[in-house]
């Protein structure tokens, strides 16, 4: 260890310090899930996963690895295959294992309604998953935080906690090959360059784990699970661990909840690690943008005879949102510290393809001089440091694995800039120590002799974030009331905002009914054969056309009743002026409807029992209140009663949940309602330039919507 006694301090830096019996660093997850399914095939008890973001599709191998080993107490069973799956896999284990249970805690994508990253996490496994997997959401946290660890546990023996989610995107080799064939998404998509990292322990540290994720199960869903007895160790059998009889810190983040007190572990052991720092502090992380860390790095900079500093990140963020908000924060971050850059001591590098594509670095490491390791779920990020829910593991060099851990830590920080170089790990070796194991300049040299898969300087322009730093990366939990009161004039009270609020909705909702009432027919036709005459002049010329209409808005608000074809429907019937007119009068208190149903039934109902898409769902709400909904009414992707009854079940606010309906579902219906009024008049009087004009605005809307889901499917982070 270095000067000052040890870092990992219960109860300031560290939750508790346990023994790990092995210990392995997974990199990029091919390997970690590789090892996590062979470890599920090991268990006889309980295995337990907490996650941000877990989808049941997640193929754990892939290609012509055949998969783990079968355990010979299921292959006397007559299992032949395992599934490959995350799913069914879990669901073929408790079928084989009656003992077997299975706890799933996924975070609630409802209580999270901060403008931030871009997608919301929500596990779903099929709808017939087996009763002995139990899938929970999780909401115990305040409004804009959320649960983002990465995390499993199987018979309290083997433990995992790092960066990577169990869902798309995550997979990838260590070469981050262009063009891999593997690494294709659940629909045969391909997918970018990923770059992570997971931790897995056995033995006393893995029981430390899973009595973590026991107290969070319990804080989630009120339900005690209790702890593995004695049982074999689920190790993968040949898989070798880095180290041996080494103590593992388990380090938290946790914001203050009911009656527990806030903690920020992460942060004061980062603090106190940069602090202790005496050649180098090498990080790899995806958001950098906590100021506590970024003042302590400036410090150690501005130190004549301070570190190196040496931060492998992301080029970019995804997604415009990411880019307009984290970014900018990004940008800020390393300003700071490269105006404290006084002696030369500081590279900021993003790994490059051999295509020349960016590899996203999702990873959440830190290593210093050769003697801490950590590695987990938390960013260097405001919310990371004291607002979202945070698990990292760290290791230092004490007691009798000191020799082993000094050996170990340079060893993998070698490796991942081989990886990150596209060079042999025993060439980045000895270029460190021709440079008398100076980081810097070794790098320097070794860039000039790497190909295109290569470590490049970062560079961000500096800017004004798109959204304020307490909405996208704030520092602790939100006070909603405070909120209101800064976006207040001085001196005017707090309930003026959400006054103003619900009178605007209420307004344009009755300026919607309003002007449906008075856009109703003034005059009913003479006769019937009149009516049949004029079948194809505007439907409002039937007296029970419009009370049905409307009601058909509604019940589209709880019923999977296609929303969008509606809209055009009544634009095609009515034409434009009216038919938007009757869309916002229908489909808003429809929308009311569905919400309500769905706040009744609740969040783990709606989920297993009546939104069937909710994982792609989730990833749309992340926007943060009324913009989120307002979002989803403007590119109808989702049902609109799928939206409703999420929202309701998510306790999003109502004031939130009405206004962005109203000021999200104007724009789709105006254009909606006007390609119906378009073909309406095509089909009425078709011409030369009726019929080519609908036609052109049919094509224009079509592959519009389509450029739009397609954008919004390739934003993702965590």
């Amino acid at each position: 260890m270095t000067g000052g006694g040890p870092v990992l301090v219960p109860g300031r830096t560290c939750q508790a310090r346990k023994r790990a019996d092995r210990l392995k660093v997974l990199v990029d997850g091919q390997d970690y899930f590789r090892a996590l399914a062979e470890s599920l095939t090991l268990a006889r008890h309980r295995a337990m996963v907490v996650g941000w973001d877990i989808a049941a599709e997640t193929e754990l191998w892939r290609g012509d690895d055949p998969g783990p080993p079968i355990p010979a107490d299921l292959a006397n069973r007559g299992l032949r295959r395992l599934p490959r799956r995350l799913g069914p896999l879990l669901d073929e284990l408790v079928r084989r294992r009656r003992r077997l249970w299975i706890h799933v805690l996924a975070w609630d994508f409802g209580t999270v309604f901060a403008v931030k990253r871009g997608f919301v996490p929500v596990y779903h496994l099929d709808w017939d998953s087996h009763r002995r997997v139990r899938v929970r959401l999780d909401s115990a946290h305040p409004f804009g935080a959320s649960v983002h660890v990465k995390t499993a546990c199987v018979d309290d023996t083997v433990a995992f906690a790092g960066g990577l989610d169990l869902t798309r995107l995550r997979w990838d080799r260590p070469g981050h090959a262009p063009d891999d064939p593997l690494r294709r998404d659940p629909d045969g998509a391909p997918t970018p360059p990923w770059h992570d990292l997971q931790l897995m322990v056995e033995g006393p540290a893995a029981r430390m784990v899973g009595a973590w994720i026991r107290d969070r199960w319990r804080l989630a869903t009120g339900q005690r699970l209790p702890p593995a007895p004695q049982l074999p160790s689920a190790w993968p059998a040949g898989l070798r661990p880095d180290l041996e009889g080494v103590h593992v810190g388990l380090v938290r983040t946790a914001p203050s909840w009911d009656d527990r007190p806030a903690v920020r572990e992460i942060e004061a052991l980062y603090l106190e690690v940069i602090g202790r720092a005496r050649r180098l502090v090498y990080l790899e992380h995806q958001y950098t943008t906590a100021r506590s860390i970024s003042e302590a790095l400036a410090r150690r900079l501005q130190e004549p005879d301070g570190p190196e500093v040496v931060l492998v990140t992301s080029q970019r963020s995804a997604g415009w949102l990411e880019q307009a908000s984290m970014d900018v924060r990004r940008a800020a971050f390393l300003d700071e510290l490269r105006r404290a850059d006084r002696h030369g001591r500081l590279r900021v590098l993003w790994p490059r393809a051999e295509d020349g594509q960016p590899i996203k670095v999702h990873s959440k490491l830190a290593m210093v001089d050769d003697w801490y390791l950590s590695v987990g779920s938390a960013n260097l990020a405001n919310r990371s440091m004291g607002l979202d829910v945070e698990l990292d593991l760290a290791v230092e060099a004490e007691g009798s694995g000191e020799d082993r851990v000094r050996a170990f830590v340079p060893a993998l920080r070698h490796r991942l800039l081989a990886e990150h170089l596209g060079l042999p790990a025993e060439e980045v070796a000895r270029e460190v120590a021709a440079h008398a194991g100076r980081l810097g300049p070794a790098l320097d040299a070794l860039r000039g002799r790497a190909g295109e898969k290569n470590l490049v300087p970062l560079e961000l322009a500096l800017g004004t974030a798109l959204v304020p730093d307490l909405l996208s990366d704030p520092e602790g939990p939100l006070d909603l009331p405070d909120l209101a009161a800064r976006a207040l004039p001085d001196g005017l009270p707090r309930s003026v905002l959400a006054l103003a609020l619900r009178a605007g909705t209420g307004l344009l909702v009755f300026a919607s009914l309003e002007a449906a009432w008075h856009g109703l027919p003034s005059s009913l036709p003479a006769s019937p054969e009149q009516v049949v005459g004029t079948w194809l002049q505007p439907a409002a010329a039937l007296p029970a056309t419009i009370p049905a209409t409307l009601l058909a808005l509604v019940l589209a608000g709880a019923l999977p009743l296609p929303m969008g074809a509606l809209i055009c429907l009544v634009g095609f019937a009515f034409g434009l002026e009216q038919g938007v007119s009757l869309v916002l009068a229908g489909a808003t208190p429809g929308a009311l409807l569905g919400f309500a149903l769905g706040r009744l039934l609740g969040a783990n109902r709606v989920r297993a029992a009546a939104v069937p898409r909710l994982n792609a769902l989730s990833r749309r709400l992340a926007r943060g209140g009324m913009l989120s909904v307002a979002e989803l009414r403007v590119l109808p992707r989702h049902a609109w009663a799928e939206v409703n009854l999420v929202a309701g079940a998510s306790h999003v606010d109502l004031r939130d949940f009405m206004a962005g309906t109203v000021v999200g579902l104007a724009p789709g219906a105006l254009v909606l309602c006007a390609a119906g009024a378009l073909v309406g008049a095509a089909v009425r009087d078709p011409g030369l330039v009726t019929v080519p004009v609908a036609l052109v605005v049919l094509a224009l809307l079509a592959a519009g919507m389509g450029w739009l889901w397609r954008r919004q499917e390739l934003i993702q982070g965590g």
